[in-house]
């Protein structure tokens, strides 16, 4: 774990720009320039936890993590339009986030193992704190995406609180049995 030190300020603009409200879920990729530390001369509540201090000398760019970015494995990510939206389902960050775009919003759900049923891969989620549910089903059979006329192998259905609905296609994460 390093302790980052953004001499540009540059980081953190970029990452308000993405998440203009707080969103302690939020993540982004960033490709940055600079060197590594062994100071301990941090100004951190706990620096004992860092091994070393990442020192940004120039941040290229900052983009939101999604299927195309990411280096943490996920089972699925599925993506839709009319309206806009995306969902990340990954046992190894213990989460699934829907994100409407159109609504700046995000739903955030603890990660469950799926269930298979009637040849689909089922999962479900709640939030008490946003106080919702979802139930997302993907099927193994071609799906094509009309805006980009791309070919994918799985389908996806959503349901938000029962009574939103999505349909789209969903990528396999290469770390998915």
């Amino acid at each position: 774990m390093y302790y980052i030190n953004d001499e540009t300020g540059a980081l953190s603009a970029n990452y308000k720009k993405l998440f203009p409200t707080e969103n302690i879920y939020a993540s982004a990729f960033a490709s940055v320039k600079g060197y590594t530390s062994d100071s301990v001369n941090i100004n951190a509540r706990n620096p004992e936890k860092y091994f070393k201090i990442l020192i940004i000398k120039e941040v290229i760019s900052v983009e939101g993590k999604n299927f195309r970015n990411t280096c943490i494995p996920y089972d699925f990510w599925c993506l839709g339009n009319e309206p806009n939206w995306s969902l990340q389902i990954s046992k190894s960050e213990n989460m699934m986030e829907l994100f409407i775009p159109s609504e700046n919003k995000s739903y955030f759900f603890f990660y469950n193992d799926p269930k298979e049923e009637d040849g689909m891969i089922k999962y479900f989620g709640y939030n008490n704190i946003q106080r919702t549910t979802l139930n997302i089903s993907v099927k193994k059979e071609n799906c094509s995406d009309n805006m980009s006329d791309k070919t994918y192998e799985y389908s996806v259905s959503i349901a938000l609180n029962d009574s939103k609905k999505f349909s789209g296609c969903a990528i396999k994460g290469n770390f998915v049995k």
